[in-house]
């Protein structure tokens, strides 16, 4: 079908299949029983490497998980103490200057299925949060224009994101709780949508619940307008050991302590602008009170009244090798609920994309001025860059970073040179080989003093091998540098189908603790686990 770049609707553009018919459907259930037996060790105190390492205790475990979908537009799935041991160990990222939470991609299974459905603008729903679910069950439904998605697990170390204006706290714990997540979505056509979301998180005597409206509106072929309002109340739990931070929500006279508290909050996302074959800009408005949370979402920052407007415009050359260039701007200010003025930008990004499948930008932040724990910093400018490639199906190669200034987020404040980068490559050497290579890497020193605030890296190895259909092996090794551990993870797996699968796996940990005599990369913790689960379907 013939499109055209100056409607950003590729959906809306294209055919429609006519004279389908008698096309039967049926419904299936499957289950998915699973066994294990795990045997962990390690050291008594992995701070200490003269304490004794401990082998623990062999322990089984079993549960298993169901899937009746009695139409092709409706599914209800359930786990029962659900095991993810085999599932890809997340790759580390550098957290040394980060003030707030680091959220990683949801790889469990019965997460991912469906997971698109309860994506909103604002991460009110991650389900990360919902940690160790003893009980799962998940319901997705499409009827017409409309779709539904529920779910709901009990979860017995439940997880508490804490946010703030300038930093966020979370910590684990072994509290029980009861998460519910309603999502409904109606589409109105041309990717027009209004829907809605409800979360609630359940404690003794504590509770958590998040409701609103978010919606995405197409006028004029190319203009839209994007959003979502919610609100918040909350319930704290009263045991100040699991959250000891004493800093208050901007001027609400609130802690962050989880003391047991009573307040509400809204957050409200709101987006418009226009998409064109030459040319898009937007102007948004991002508004989050110091008092919303989302204990089930990964809303980490509150506290902020964001304005921000960004333009490109497009170029698409004839007779050469570029297929596209572009030059991007973004500016905006925000401003906390007092009225202080946190931070102002101006970013100009320049970039291209060659017909060789190879891209590349660059640009500054040509004005940066924030406000951070009481300090104000007028010149924090730096330089970024992107490049990716991909010049044989066999390689790939991912490159970005950023050069200049920044603010050391620790104690005492002040303002650095150093930059971020992060390189990545994907090998394919034969077909069933395959390797993923990724080193991340940061470096700050003082303006002021020219003492090295920090320096290191994280890399990372992933090899998976394809021995025949039914035999794989995967091992990934991981080095921190700035806690200067190891971590190895072999798994290896004999699948009979998609999933009647037999694991058997372990994990390694390493530390260095700097002693040349005797403690150099002591081990700190292993564990070994073999898994089988087979399906049962009718």
């Amino acid at each position: 079908m013939p499109l055209s770049r100056n409607n950003p609707c590729l959906m809306c553009q294209s055919g429609a299949l006519a004279g389908i018919r008698d096309i039967e459907s049926t419904s299936s259930v499957e289950i998915l029983p699973y066994a294990a037996v795990l045997q962990g060790s390690g050291l008594e105190d992995t701070e200490d490497p003269t304490t004794k390492f401990e082998r623990g205790r062999i322990h089984g475990r079993a549960g298993g998980g169901i899937r009746y979908a009695p139409t092709p537009n409706l599914a209800v799935d359930a786990v029962v103490n659900p095991d993810f041991s085999q599932v890809e160990s997340d790759a580390e990222e550098i957290s040394v200057n980060s003030s707030f939470a680091i959220f990683y991609p949801e790889k469990r299974p019965f997460f991912q299925h469906g997971a698109d459905q309860f994506k909103t603008r604002i991460s009110a729903f991650y389900s990360r949060m919902i940690n160790d679910p003893l009980g799962a069950a998940k319901i997705t439904a499409k009827y017409g224009g409309l779709s539904i998605g529920y779910l709901s697990a009990y979860d017995r170390h439940t997880p508490f994101l804490v946010p703030g204006e300038e930093e966020s706290s979370l910590e684990e714990s072994s509290v029980r709780s009861l998460s519910n997540v309603l999502r409904a979505r109606y589409d109105l056509g041309d990717e027009s949508f209004v829907g809605g979301l409800l979360t609630t998180r359940n404690m003794n005597k504590a509770h958590n619940y998040v409701g609103g409206l978010d919606w995405n509106y197409r006028f004029w072929e190319n203009w839209y307008v994007q959003g979502q309002a919610l609100a918040s109340q909350t319930k704290e739990l009263n045991d100040p050991a699991i959250i000891t931070d004493i800093r208050t929500f901007g001027s609400t006279g609130h802690t962050a302590v989880l003391d047991g508290e009573f307040y509400q909050g809204t957050a409200l996302d709101v987006i418009a602008g226009q998409s064109a074959r030459d040319y898009s800009f937007n102007i948004g408005l991002h508004d989050l009170s110091p008092t919303f949370q989302a204990q089930d979402g990964s809303v980490s920052r509150v506290n902020q009244r964001m304005i921000r407007t960004e333009a490109e415009y497009y170029v698409y050359p004839t007779e050469s090798f570029i297929d596209r260039a572009f030059l991007h701007g973004e500016t905006g200010l925000e401003f906390n609920y007092d009225g202080v003025r946190k931070e102002r930008w101006a970013v100009v990004v320049a970039g291209l994309l060659t017909k060789g499948q190879t891209s590349v930008e660059a640009g500054g932040l040509v004005l940066n001025q924030e406000q951070y724990m009481g300090v104000y910093f007028p010149h924090i400018e730096r330089s970024m860059f992107e490049f990716n490639t991909y010049p044989w199906s066999s390689l790939s190669v991912h490159l970005e970073g950023e050069i200049g200034k920044f603010i050391y987020r620790d104690e005492p404040t002040e303002l650095g040179t150093g930059h971020n980068l992060e390189l990545g490559a994907t090998v394919k050497p034969t077909t069933q080989l395959s390797l993923d290579l990724s080193c991340s890497r940061a470096r700050l020193k003082s303006i002021a003093s020219g003492e090295l605030l920090y320096d290191g890296y994280i890399a990372r190895t992933v090899v998976a091998y394809q021995f025949t259909r039914t035999l794989f092996l995967r091992l990934i090794g991981q080095y921190d540098s700035f806690d200067r551990i190891v971590d190895v993870y072999p798994l290896i797996s004999f699948k009979l189908n998609p999933f009647t699968i037999f694991y058997a796996g372990s994990t390694y940990s390493l530390t260095d603790f700097d002693d040349y005599t005797r403690y150099n990369f002591r081990q700190t913790q292993r564990q070994y686990f073999i898994k089988f689960q087979y399906l049962i379907r009718s």
